[in-house]
């Protein structure tokens, strides 16, 4: 079995989504007979793609966390090659969980990155009190509680260190991504034009 869980799941009580992938890994790894891999990604690349008007019109893009928090992040794709892999291959046996990681960067190069590849050499990253990035939230249509649980919350995880602690310490089995964040900010940069 091959478990899509994240890179948050050794917080029992984690934010977004991070406590019920420790939950999920748990009861995985009670069923008897069964090898399973814990597929364990950072934040997707793909979440950008929410703020492109931001960066399109504002020359910002940030949340409520720090320029310099260094993030570990996944595209899509590589957790797809490394599912898919494990399941043809089926190259694990007992219980496991692996990090799938495709770039460590921070907000700073993050905004230096996408903003070379858009043509906005201003990008800035800025960080949102987190008053003020929840009331946008909820301007934007998001609600209440997917605004604390999936942003809020999530910040002030990254901010305090605690939600990549694990990655940070055991990291160093992760299975590298094939696609650079700069390869993904060429892409990102279409969608601006």
């Amino acid at each position: 079995m091959v478990n899509l869980s994240g890179i948050g799941a050794h917080l029992s009580d984690g934010p977004g989504p991070a406590g019920a992938n420790y939950h999920n890994e748990r009861a995985f790894n009670l069923i008897g007979d069964t090898h399973v891999l814990h597929l364990r990604p950072g934040l997707f690349y793909s979440n950008f793609y929410a703020a492109a008007d931001m960066i399109r019109y504002q020359h910002m893009i940030g949340n409520n966390f720090d320029e310099n928090i260094r993030l570990a992040l996944s595209h899509p794709a590589d957790i797809a090659h490394t599912a898919f892999k494990a399941i043809h291959y089926q190259a694990f046996s007992g219980k496991d969980s692996v990090y799938v990681v495709s770039a460590e960067i921070t907000g700073k190069e993050i905004a230096e990155t996408l903003g070379k590849a858009a043509n906005i050499p201003d990008l800035k990253w800025v960080e949102f009190p987190d008053e003020v990035l929840f009331e946008n939230l909820l301007k934007q249509g998001m609600t209440a509680e997917m605004a604390k649980t999936y942003i809020i919350d999530m910040g002030i995880a990254l901010r305090s260190g605690t939600l990549l602690e694990a990655y940070f310490n055991e990291g160093e089995g992760a299975i590298e991504g094939a696609v650079s964040f700069e390869k993904f900010a060429e892409d990102f940069a279409e969608v601006l034009k």
